[in-house]
């Protein structure tokens, strides 16, 4: 199978998944009632978790820059704002999550193409830890008055040790040992900071989350840390386009345990999803620009 076939195999197997899961997903939904909740959405809030995406995109840039400088690739802050920028807007219109990650990973080749992919996975991985960590307390924090969606023990455990292995492969393991290497590496230099904007990091992105639940008229409560960070879960699986679709699915089957409506849970995701498209498409723009050059 050439190359290009096996990328147009991806682009259709991660279409048809995002397809798949919001057929799912609106099987579950009345659409007057998510009509009704979507006219009733404030504008001014939805704004807010727009305005929050540049906030987002320079906290995860910075944790990249942290990143490459603990494991001595040369990476200006400049460089990572503006390359993170473009690789998050090009996620956000091509399928699979991943396609961004490749291209800032391939304008900084000048650096040694391996180098710099290595620094793009553990940056990444930092996130997944974080996310993991947060994910992890969500079955801490369930309110005991609630019932669990079925399979969340299960799938939390399942996840939090897919993210923890990553941190104890040896590395001699073929591929991911030299990333895992990295890892320790990275934490043995700079673990609170990286850890630190990976929370940061988060606690914006949670924010865009209150914002649109304020915009249908639902607080920030107990729901922000329990069923939010596993839609971003969801989300984080490089199988759907720019998460569309996984993340409406896990947040219209676990928000209802927290009292939401299906239709309330559906449209706070896509109000979530449309805020981040808006806020990062401008980064487009930044493509027009040259490849950095190597840093000295």
């Amino acid at each position: 199978m050439s190359s290009r076939t096996r990328t147009l195999v991806r682009a259709f197997a991660v279409l048809a998944v995002t397809i798949g899961a919001f057929a799912w997903t609106g099987s579950r939904v009345d659409p007057d009632a998510l009509a009704t909740s979507f006219r009733g959405a404030a504008p001014g809030w939805w704004a807010v978790a727009v305005l929050l995406v540049p906030v987002q995109t320079i906290l995860a840039a910075e944790r990249w820059h942290h990143t490459s400088r603990a494991l001595d690739v040369p990476l200006s802050r400049r460089e990572a704002w503006t390359e993170f920028a473009a690789g998050t807007a090009v996620n956000q219109v091509l399928p699979g999550g991943v396609a961004g990650d490749v291209l800032r990973v391939w304008r900084q080749r000048q650096q040694g193409l391996a180098r710099a992919m290595r620094a793009a996975l553990v940056d990444r991985w930092w996130g997944q830890t974080v996310l993991a960590t947060a994910v992890a307390g969500a079955v801490v924090w369930w309110p005991q008055t609630a019932s669990k969606p079925a399979g969340l023990l299960v799938g939390v455990l399942l996840a939090t040790l897919v993210v923890a292995s990553g941190w104890v492969l040896p590395q001699r393991a073929p591929v991911v040992g030299s990333v895992s290497a990295d890892l320790r590496r990275t934490a043995r230099r700079s673990p609170a900071l990286l850890f630190m904007l990976g929370l940061t990091l988060l606690a914006a992105i949670l924010g865009g989350f209150a914002a649109c639940g304020l915009a249908l008229g639902h607080a920030p409560g107990i729901w922000l840390v329990t069923a939010a960070p596993l839609g971003l879960l969801a989300a984080s699986v490089p199988v759907s386009a720019g998460g569309w679709g996984l993340r409406e699915g896990s947040l219209v089957a676990v928000l209802p345990h927290l009292g939401w409506s299906p239709e309330d849970a559906l449209a706070m995701s896509l109000l979530f999803g449309l805020s981040f498209l808006a806020g990062a498409l401008p980064g487009l723009v930044l493509l027009a620009l040259p490849a950095p050059e190597p840093v000295p």
